[in-house]
């Protein structure tokens, strides 16, 4: 599934259009859905600021890794010559804990990336212990069927905070 920042613009603007003509204008889901919609208009207005902070830290066995910021198009180059860098360190742990509760935003390549790191953590035996995320960016990551990819891959499970 091409995910791109245009696409889920048009996509949820009809949805808070749906929403609308079938709820008022102050229910919670509408409100839910236009602040999704503000959010990919800032976002794609803003596209080429893309920033993304990377933090690795070892804990016991546990290599637990922090997102900040937007992993797309942009940023994915850094964050896949980040874990180039620390592969080295995969010889040392046998667990890997995830946390994209800040990461504000992802794209299809910012997915593909993490794929990459979940085969790659997975070659080397090193269970995927736990992926937070917030509900928003769980909702999105369930839509396109990241918890089916990683039941299959057997890469662990996506947690909402």
């Amino acid at each position: 599934m091409f995910f791109s920042i245009s696409h889920a613009l048009e996509r949820k603007r009809k949805e808070l259009n749906q929403m609308s003509a079938n709820a008022p204008l102050t229910s919670e889901e509408t409100l839910h859905h236009s602040k999704q919609l503000d959010h990919f208009i800032n976002h794609y207005q803003h596209q080429k600021k893309s920033n993304l902070n990377v933090d690795g830290s070892i804990e016991g066995s546990t290599f637990i890794l922090k997102l900040k910021g937007q992993l797309d198009l942009n940023t994915t180059e850094l964050f896949t010559d980040y874990i180039e860098t620390m592969k080295h360190k995969f010889k040392k742990v046998s667990e890997l804990s995830i946390d994209l509760g800040e990461l504000h935003f992802f794209d299809t390549s910012g997915i593909h990336s993490l794929i990459v790191l979940l085969i790659e953590a997975r070659d080397h035996n090193i269970s995927i212990n736990e992926i937070n995320t917030t509900k928003t960016s769980f909702e999105v990551l369930n839509l396109m069927g990241m918890p089916d990819i990683l039941h299959k891959m057997n890469c662990g499970t996506i947690k909402p905070n």
